[in-house]
């Protein structure tokens, strides 16, 4: 029987500091790619930042969306709520130039807000590791104002591969490393019912293919691997020349990682 594995993005806090600042940097590099800046800047498109409005983004991480959220929202003010302390002193810590930005520690399924006080509320990766994301987007329908807009941006990572051939090694880490952290890889099928359920309407759907030729998903094999090597299933040299195979492809300009991302911007 396959061994049933907790997404450590459920407790980031408790899965330790190194987890916490691996993944702060991980994040930080893939908000660095072209494509996902492109992304991040459509979706922020549509949304209004009014001078007397705010802007929540509900599991904001060591805070590299809150702080794109902030300098695309000019005065209006922005609030990132994530349930680790970890992240928040991280993303604090980088956010000192960013004035309208305030970073707090909440449960997202209990954000300290009045009812209908917030213009915009952002998921952005983030109910692929939840247990129940219904409870999310029925708070983020009670922040919301009426016309107010939810946007939800997550990865389809039951698509997501480093595969570039036949029984490629590194397809297999890639597998292991959605298994083990990501808590619903098809969470694309579901968000049309679970948004419409709560009684939001939907105004505008995209996916978007994230091309990886560097080391944007270096930390995918680096983790999987490690956990392979704990659960007795390869041996450490085998988890190493995966890392150093990922590496060679890098250098030689031979790597191929795919993960699509899908958007939905939808109206209370």
């Amino acid at each position: 029987m396959e061994l049933k594995m907790i997404d450590p993005f459920q407790n980031v806090d408790n899965s330790g500091i190194d987890f916490a600042q691996a993944t702060a940097k991980t994040m930080e590099v893939r908000q660095s790619e072209p494509i996902m800046e492109r992304l991040v800047s459509n979706y922020l498109s549509k949304l209004e930042f009014k001078n007397n409005s705010l802007t929540v983004e509900i599991g904001c991480g060591a805070g590299s969306i809150s702080r794109r959220i902030s300098k695309q929202a000019g005065t209006a003010r922005v609030i990132g709520f994530d349930p680790s302390s970890n992240y928040i002193e991280m993303a604090k810590r980088d956010s000192k130039n960013h004035k309208n930005l305030t970073l707090t520690v909440a449960d997202g399924e209990h954000i300290p807000l009045e009812d209908g006080s917030v213009d915009n509320v952002i998921f952005h990766t983030v109910l692929s590791h939840v247990k129940k994301p219904s409870l999310l987007v029925t708070e983020a329908y009670r922040l919301l104002s009426n016309g107010g807009k939810m946007v939800i941006c997550d990865a389809d990572f039951s698509k997501g591969t480093l595969k570039c051939c036949a029984d490629d090694p590194l397809s297999i880490a890639s597998a292991s490393f959605v298994r083990s952290h990501v808590t619903d890889p098809h969470l694309l099928t579901k968000v049309k019912p679970l948004v419409s359920d709560v009684g939001f309407e939907i105004e505008n759907f995209e996916v978007t293919s994230r091309i990886v030729t560097g080391n944007g998903m270096r930390m995918w094999v680096e983790t999987a691997v490690k956990g392979m090597v704990e659960r007795n299933e390869i041996g450490s040299a085998l988890a190493d020349a995966l890392v150093a195979e990922y590496d060679r492809r890098v250098k030689n300009a031979t790597l191929y990682g795919f993960l699509p991302f899908f958007t939905f911007i939808v109206k209370k």
